[in-house]
């Protein structure tokens, strides 16, 4: 979608979703204005669902999957947010059933030391920063794959202590 402002052409995309597993309902946000004037409300996707549905290409893609956005994401979501994990978890089961994907009993191969260390993700990972000159995340793949791992597996895996928060710039507690 083009907008204007003044001459000034502006491109806005939408990713619209259909038949989603959206969990918990959607949620009014303020959407970014850069001058004074009336802060738009848009209804969005939560971020549980959000996580959800990029963790479920992870563990279904596993070593094929070139999608490095996602795994940007993902490390971006963990790293400035703190996370509830019983929604967190629900929204990843609702994710997984609406697409008909079982919950995985191994550990998903996009989570292992070996993916995290993978040297075409390295190269795939150093492409996807050039073209986004996204400059707030690390140049080692290692280091995001590893922070991904650390915030997902806990809610894939529960052990006999689940842990109720994550806390972004300490991990779960």
């Amino acid at each position: 979608m083009t907008g204007y402002l003044g001459n000034a052409r502006i491109r806005l995309q939408f990713d619209i979703g259909v038949g989603d597993a959206i969990t918990p309902p959607p949620e009014l946000t303020d959407f970014p204005v850069l001058l004074n004037g009336p802060v738009p409300k848009l209804k969005a996707y939560p971020m549980a669902t959000t996580i959800a549905e990029k963790s479920e290409v992870m563990v279904t893609r596993g070593i094929i999957n070139s999608r490095l956005k996602d795994f940007y994401d993902l490390w971006l979501l963990s790293e400035l947010f703190d996370h509830d994990y019983a929604i967190l978890r629900l929204a990843i089961r609702n994710t997984f059933e609406r697409r008909k994907v079982p919950m995985p009993t191994d550990m998903p191969e996009s989570w292992t030391p070996e993916f995290a260390a993978n040297p075409l993700k390295a190269t795939q990972w150093a492409a996807f920063l050039r073209k986004n000159k996204t400059v707030a995340a690390p140049e080692d793949f290692s280091v995001v794959a590893e922070r991904i791992s650390k915030f997902l597996v806990p809610v894939f895996f529960p052990s006999e202590k689940t842990p109720g928060k994550w806390i972004a710039a300490q991990g779960w507690e």
